[in-house]
């Protein structure tokens, strides 16, 4: 059978901590700077913590600071930064809500991690139902 896809949004990632790790171990002033501090990562599809990868400008840093915890959902790795146990890179979708609730805070703000796209795949695109239709217009507004 066909399959079809339709892109849903770009999520963008950011790195975050709670304003009491950070005020015990220091805002990092550089990505070179997270090397001193534990970080929270997400697990690839391969098994692997995902490398981080930090953008501005022109100049990129990659690497993987010393692991507190891997896992492969954003919310557990939300609620471990909020209790404090290090420096957690997931979607700013995620971190919003906890940001402005005073939960989190951005580290390194003017760095940021490149977009990752959110797909719908679908069965092909003929005779598909109004809800299914109907469903991912939803969807991809609520992501927007």
């Amino acid at each position: 059978a066909l399959l079809a896809a339709r892109r849903l949004t770009d999520f963008r990632a950011g790195l975050y901590a709670a304003p009491s790790y950070l005020a015990e171990h220091g805002d990092p002033a550089a990505p070179a700077d997270l090397e001193r501090h534990r970080s929270l990562r997400l697990l690839g599809r391969n098994g692997e913590p995902l490398i981080w990868t930090l953008q501005r400008g022109k100049e990129t840093w990659a690497g993987l600071p010393p692991g507190a915890a891997t896992a492969n959902s954003p919310e557990l790795l939300i609620r471990l930064a909020i209790a404090g146990a290090g420096i957690a890179s997931v979607p700013d979708y995620f971190a919003q809500p906890d940001v402005r609730g005073g939960r989190l805070r951005r580290v390194l703000p003017d760095w940021s991690q490149p977009a990752h796209t959110a797909w719908a795949v679908f069965p092909g695109r003929r005779l598909m139902p109004a809800k299914t239709r109907a469903f991912l217009d939803m969807l991809q507004a609520a992501m927007e």
